[in-house]
C-alpha cells in the first residue's frame, strides 16, 4: 500500500445539488470520473485511468444531526474524520475506528481523510476486535449513482429494517458503485464518561442507595404537594419535551397545580438530561431566571 498523496486537480462541487448536476453532466457526456474525499489516498486501491476526473465531496461536510442520547450521528461524507472525532469529543463520545494508515492528525488534521473515504475503503484496524468494523457501525447512507440519481438506505436509529442493506454493499466498494454523500453512524461514549459513571458505584454505600430505589417496603418520601408546601424559595422547573420517562406533556399540569406561586417553568427541546444535551439552552434559562429574582 502506498503512502497518502494529495491531488490538486479535483472537481469540487460546493453543495449536494451542485454535485448531482455535476454527476449528471459527466454521465451525459460520457466523461470518466471517480469519487474521492480530500484526495489524500487516490493512489490506494486498483489503478485509476489517467483520463478519469476525481470528483470530491470535501465541501459537502456538515454535521446534520447528532442524537447524543441515542449515540448516533448523521454527517455529510466530506466531513474530515478529525473534525468528526473532535465534535464527538466535546460530547464525551467518539467514533470507534482506527485512523487510516499514514494519518498524522496532530500535525496535519486533513491527513486522516474524510468519513466518506473511510467508509468507501471499508478498511479496519485492531479496534475492530472490540468494536467491530466501520461497516458494522453504519445505520444509514445517502448516495448518488453514476447517472446523478440520489438514493438513501437505512435510517437514523440503531434498530431499523428499512430497505436493502446498501450500507454493507457500499462499504469497501472503493467508490465503484456510487458516490457516498451522507452517513448515519453509531457512536460510543468515551472512557472519561464511563469512569464518571463507574466511580460512584465504588462507594461503600452505593449498593444501599441503589437498593432503596427499588425497595417498596422501605420508608417513602413525602408526596409532591407536601414537598412544594415546605419550599420557601423561588423555583425554576426545566422540562425536556422529549424526556421518555418524565412525560413532560402529561405531568406539567400536575406539577404546576402544587407548585409554589413563585415558580417559573421552561420547556426545552431535550430529553431526560437537558444539562448534558443542550447546555447552552439550560445556561441561558438559568441566567434569564436569575435576572428576574
Amino acid at each position: 500500500m502506498n503512502t497518502p498523496s494529495q491531488d490538486t486537480s479535483l472537481l469540487t462541487p460546493t453543495s449536494l445539488p451542485d454535485l448531482r448536476e455535476l454527476v449528471k453532466d459527466l454521465y451525459s457526456t460520457e466523461t470518466l470520473w471517480h469519487p474521492c474525499g480530500l484526495g489524500t489516498r487516490l493512489n490506494w486501491g486498483p489503478p485509476i485511468k489517467s483520463t478519469s476526473n476525481p470528483v470530491t465531496v470535501q465541501k459537502i461536510n456538515r454535521i446534520i444531526e447528532h442524537s447524543q442520547q441515542d449515540l448516533t450521528i448523521t454527517v455529510e461524507a466530506g466531513l474530515p474524520l478529525a473534525d468528526l472525532q473532535a465534535a464527538l469529543q466535546e460530547k464525551k463520545q467518539w467514533l470507534s475506528v482506527d485512523w487510516p494508515w499514514g494519518s498524522q492528525v496532530i500535525t496535519d488534521p486533513k491527513s486522516g481523510g474524510t468519513i466518506g473515504g473511510l467508509v468507501a475503503r471499508g478498511l479496519s484496524g485492531s479496534l475492530r476486535q472490540q468494536y467491530m468494523g466501520i461497516r458494522d457501525q453504519l445505520i444509514g447512507i445517502g448516495l448518488i449513482r453514476s447517472d446523478g440519481v440520489s438514493a438513501k438506505a437505512g435510517g437514523k436509529v440503531v434498530k431499523n429494517v428499512a430497505g436493502y442493506d446498501l450500507m454493507r454493499l457500499l462499504c469497501g466498494s472503493w467508490g465503484s458503485l456510487a458516490i457516498i454523500t451522507e452517513l448515519t453512524i453509531r457512536t460510543n461514549v468515551d472512557d472519561d464518561l464511563v469512569e464518571a459513571i463507574r466511580r460512584p458505584s465504588l462507594d461503600p454505600g452505593a449498593f444501599r442507595v441503589f437498593r432503596s430505589v427499588f425497595d417498596t417496603r422501605g420508608p417513602q418520601g413525602k408526596p409532591l404537594d407536601e414537598l412544594f408546601a415546605d419550599l420557601k424559595a423561588p423555583l425554576l422547573l426545566l422540562w425536556g419535551n422529549r424526556d421518555p420517562w418524565m412525560n413532560a406533556a402529561g405531568k406539567r399540569a400536575s406539577f404546576m397545580r402544587h407548585a409554589p406561586t413563585a415558580t417559573t417553568e421552561v420547556v426545552l427541546d431535550a430529553g431526560h438530561c437537558p444539562h448534558d444535551e443542550v447546555p447552552d439552552q439550560v445556561n441561558k434559562a438559568l441566567l434569564d431566571w436569575l435576572e428576574t429574582q
